[in-house]
């Protein structure tokens, strides 16, 4: 790989790192100050809505949200689909990031498809964001430690499947510069 072309997926995946240990953090943070509120009695602990009721409904939601973290991480996230796209679509590219001549379509390809991953990456850890909304929102409003517990490892686990590999864009190099 050029070293020219690496530090900029280098760059690139420190971006999506960062992105994804904020989202992380970020969880873990929420997950903390809901568990300390409701310890020292900020939340009630009789629920507001019947607890069943609102478990049923989140559970609902938690399930519609992983499947289409999954679909998305199965087809939008697949290196065929996302050459398929890189190369049939008008994705505006930063020329001065990357720094290539304007008939080089191969860096132009690699460009679009670096693109394309960031941001179905970021819908995939969106997704963890909201399951976890959910289940602070379904605590708030019936507090079952048990059910809490279950959707915040389900949130976690979607979050920490889809860690930003730098592999991925090395696979994306390979298939455009090397086919």
């Amino acid at each position: 790989m050029e070293q020219g072309i690496q530090s900029k997926l280098q760059e690139i995946h420190k971006k999506h790192m960062t992105i994804w240990f904020t989202v992380l953090f970020g969880m873990l943070g929420l997950i903390a100050v809901l568990l300390v509120t409701y310890s020292i009695g900020f939340i009630d602990p009789i629920p507001v809505v019947d607890a069943a009721v609102a478990d049923k409904i989140t559970m609902f939601v938690i399930l519609v949200l992983l499947i289409i973290s999954f679909y998305i991480k199965r087809s939008a996230l697949s290196l065929s689909k996302i050459m398929d796209k890189a190369g049939e679509s008008k994705i505006p590219i930063d020329r001065k990031f990357w720094a290539f001549q304007q008939d080089d379509k191969k860096m132009e390809m690699l460009a679009a498809a670096v693109q394309i991953v960031g941001r179905n990456r970021l819908i995939v850890w969106f997704l963890a964001d909201l399951i976890i909304i959910a289940s602070v929102i379904n605590f708030i409003l019936a507090p079952v430690l048990n059910s809490f517990y279950i959707y915040c490892i389900v949130a976690i686990y979607s979050l920490s499947i889809n860690y930003p590999s730098y592999k991925f864009f090395s696979r994306i190099y390979n298939y455009i510069y090397e086919n």
